[in-house]
């Protein structure tokens, strides 16, 4: 009884209960707002599961950045979705791994704008791959630094559709080992100049099925050079016929001087044709 006490779990039947002088039964009343600001680090870490759970939005907007910190991972999971986007914005920069990895997909589907902007390179990297499914578009407000962090285990759950070439520019390598077909084939002729040579050279063979005839003379030089025979044989005859002639002349040398010949292809490389490139008809 005394520890529920001591952590809010259970209300006396009467009189008043307090810690460092503050009224806790009025934690919850419209006057909760200046007590829940009140209170110590230590005494926001004792605060229960239960006690939690029943904070307005106006008393979550009270804790300060350091309160929300002190919330333990199976506490923070609890704050209701009608609080959650209260939180301030500022502590989602300063979250530890383990309590962003415990936030309930519901929680995530309630972030703000200015929350999801706060995450950095560490609380990226805490996300998980359901969780990532539920920010569907609002992960283009991921900073650059939030996409590098990215577990590459939840690549293939980030919607490419709405990142920008500067978004994309930041995968790594590890990451791009996971890009998918159907991501792949969401780049507009904008977002895939982001794509870079480092990461064309992991990227599965399969993956390139999905690049868009529309989108082929965009690829940039230094992501040609990069392709690989094996990635190459994935393409299409029309998606080799929309190379232009500037690509294809950055092309490897096992390439232009193997694979095509091998294949019965031309290549024509002095034009200033934005495609046509190869010509694959016999």
């Amino acid at each position: 009884t005394l520890m529920n006490l001591i952590g809010c779990l259970d209300k006396p039947n009467a009189g008043i209960y307090e810690i460092n002088g503050k009224n806790i039964l009025g934690l919850n009343t419209a006057e909760g707002s200046n007590q829940i600001a009140a209170l110590s680090i230590e005494q926001v870490s004792a605060l229960s599961s239960v006690a939690v759970k029943v904070l307005t939005p106006s008393q979550v907007e009270a804790l300060s950045v350091d309160a929300v910190l002190a919330l333990p991972p199976n506490v923070i999971n609890v704050v209701s979705t009608s609080a959650f986007p209260s939180i301030n914005s500022i502590a989602f920069s300063k979250l530890e791994p383990n309590q962003v990895a415990a936030l309930s997909t519901a929680q995530i589907g309630v972030m703000t704008t200015k929350q999801i902007s706060q995450l950095g390179f560490d609380q990226a990297g805490a996300l998980l791959p359901t969780q990532i499914k539920k920010l569907a578009d609002e992960v283009k407000y991921l900073s650059n630094e939030a996409i590098s962090g990215l577990d590459p285990k939840v690549i293939k759950n980030v919607d490419f559709s709405v990142l920008t070439k500067e978004q994309i520019n930041q995968f790594t390598s590890e990451q791009a080992i996971n890009f998918q077909s159907n991501q792949i084939s969401k780049l507009s002729p904008t977002t895939i100049k982001g794509l870079l040579a480092g990461q064309i050279e992991v990227m599965s063979p399969y993956a390139f099925k999905g690049i868009n005839i529309n989108v082929m003379p965009y690829l940039s030089t230094g992501a040609v050079e990069a392709l690989q025979t094996t990635q190459i044989t994935q393409f299409s005859s029309n998606q080799l016929e929309a190379l232009s002639p500037k690509q294809v002349g950055h092309l490897s040398s096992d390439i232009l001087e193997t694979w095509l010949p091998n294949k019965g292809f031309s290549s024509i490389l002095n034009d200033d044709s934005v495609s046509g490139g190869i010509e694959t008809s016999h």
